[in-house]
Parts: C-alpha cells; sequence; structure tokens
C-alpha cells in the first residue's frame, strides 16, 4: 500500500514537469496572458495540497492506546485532512479568480487560516488525551 502515495507524488511531479514549461512556453509566444503559468502553478500546488488533505484520513493506523485515544486521533486526521482540502482549494481559487496584486496575500491568508485552525485542533488533542483541556468533539 506504500506506492499508491510514491505513485500519486510522482504523478504530480510528472504533471508539474511538464505544465510549468508549457505555460512558461506559452506566455512567451504570448498563446496566454503573461501570468498564467504563475497562476497556473498556483492552482495545480493548492490542488496537491487538498488532494493530500484528502489522503490523510485514509491513512489511519491500527489502534494503539485503546478505544478513546485511537477516536481522538481518527478525529484529528479527519479534521486536519478537512483543513488541508479546504485550506488547498481556498488556495487554489483564490489564485484562479483574484487579482494577481492581492492573490499572493489573499492564498496566504486563506492556507494560513487552515493551518493555524489545524494547530488549534493539535493542541485541543494532546491536552484532551492528558487530561488537562476539555475533550474534543
Amino acid at each position: 500500500m506504500i506506492l499508491r502515495p510514491i505513485l500519486s507524488g510522482i504523478v504530480f511531479a510528472l504533471l508539474m514537469m511538464v505544465v510549468a514549461p508549457t505555460l512558461k512556453w506559452a506566455a512567451a509566444h504570448h498563446m496566454v496572458a503573461s501570468d498564467i503559468p504563475l497562476r497556473g502553478i498556483a492552482i495545480l500546488m493548492g490542488l496537491f495540497i487538498a488532494v493530500s488533505g484528502n489522503a490523510i484520513p485514509k491513512t489511519l493506523a491500527r489502534p494503539r492506546n485503546g478505544k478513546v485515544e485511537s477516536g481522538r486521533i481518527q478525529a484529528l486526521r479527519r479534521t486536519i485532512g478537512w483543513l488541508l482540502t479546504v485550506g488547498g482549494l481556498g488556495f487554489a481559487v483564490v489564485w484562479a479568480a483574484a487579482p494577481l496584486s492581492y492573490a499572493v496575500a489573499l492564498s496566504m491568508a486563506v492556507f494560513g487560516a487552515a493551518i493555524g485552525l489545524i494547530i488549534v485542533c493539535i493542541v485541543r488533542t494532546h491536552m484532551a488525551s492528558r487530561g488537562t483541556g476539555a475533550p474534543t468533539v
């Protein structure tokens, strides 16, 4: 089962190696606007983050520390996967739709918010597993 993540990484790398020079060539020959290569690569990166986030909950290992602990870990992985998927899609949408002057800041704000929420979820799960905080839902 280890081949599937490796294969998806290889496919993404090949896609980037084909799309980047193709868009750059098209922009050099005035077939597309000059900002399309940057936007295209950023959109692909956002989609890769979304696909990777979608795969996280599917990589659950066998429970080790009992049902309560494995339930917390499972819930945490699902939440992290969901946040990365939404953050990656938001990143891609911003690069597809926002003016270039705002795209960098807005995409980082969207993805930064997702990462911030992931950190909050990890801390809450850690505190709940140690009994020092409110239990996660």
